[in-house]
């Protein structure tokens, strides 16, 4: 097995494994120690997604946890970020008008006492609060645009031709007028 593993490298990587390891598994540790770390421009680029990243006005609960993950692949790649730190990103995250959870984060709480699950827990209650507040839409508003129907309109019924001439004296007039698609009589 380990001819196989060694055809799949380059000549350079098979130079750098060790002779004395005999077992598939001691060369592939070996090789998994080896060029299984993040460089520091993969570790950078990391950060930078973590500290640019801002919730939306929508349902903060998977942000959140995006946000989490992207904090613990940073932890797995031997950058820690403290507890209230992550707490602090956390807050700055949010969208400006939820500045109260903010306002009431940092003054109700201690420095050491404010953590990822605390601002979080807030966040998650705000959004609940202002979802119950907003009234629910509904699926059968009427829209603005008119739906055609059926029956067409009365004006399309009457032609010109079925009309009384208009051209005659102003009594042949008020007798042809029409309102409302109905003879007007005088």
């Amino acid at each position: 097995m380990i001819r196989y593993i060694k055809i799949k490298c380059t000549e350079s990587v098979v130079a750098g494994i060790p002779a004395m390891h005999t077992t598939s598994k001691e060369v592939w540790d070996s090789l998994k120690e080896c060029f299984n770390k993040a460089s520091a421009a993969i570790v950078l680029q990391e950060i930078q997604q973590a500290f640019s990243f801002r919730l939306s006005n929508g349902d903060p609960i998977c942000e959140i946890s995006k946000l989490s993950a992207m904090f613990s692949r940073l932890s797995s790649r031997g950058f820690t970020i403290p507890e209230f730190v992550r707490a602090f990103i956390l807050i700055m995250v949010l969208p400006h008008k939820w500045d109260s959870v903010t306002t009431y984060l940092l003054q109700s709480h201690v420095l050491d006492k404010l953590n990822w699950d605390l601002v979080s827990e807030a966040i998650i209650s705000k959004f609940s609060c202002l979802r119950e507040s907003q009234p629910l839409t509904s699926a059968n508003k009427i829209s603005a645009v008119k739906h055609k129907s059926n029956h067409p309109p009365f004006w399309k019924e009457k032609s010109r031709e079925k009309q009384p001439n208009m051209s005659g004296s102003g009594d042949q007039r008020k007798k042809g007028r029409s309102h409302a698609g109905k003879q007007v009589k005088e």
